[in-house]
């Protein structure tokens, strides 16, 4: 399982970079998604078919362009992990 930290929710969603989540894909592992105090676990197949958005903008910050990929924010409750 691969674990991401994030700082802010945009309209009600979680971005992760497109990069992060290929990754996981191709991996075949899931992706806890760590909010505050909240966390979201997001399968290979919600990676696959739970996204929302791809934002229209490139980044690149020192390492392979991405762009990032929007899933609506479900955080679940630890007991549930």
């Amino acid at each position: 399982m691969e674990v991401l930290r994030i700082k802010k929710l945009w309209q009600g969603c979680a971005d992760v970079p497109s990069t992060k989540a290929q990754e996981c894909i191709r991996k075949g592992v899931d992706l806890l998604i760590k909010f505050e105090d909240q966390e979201m676990l997001l399968t290979v197949a919600d990676l696959t078919n739970k996204r929302k958005y791809i934002s229209k903008q490139e980044y690149d910050k020192g390492k392979k362009p991405y762009r990032l990929w929007g899933y609506p924010w479900k955080p679940v409750k630890q007991e549930e992990l």
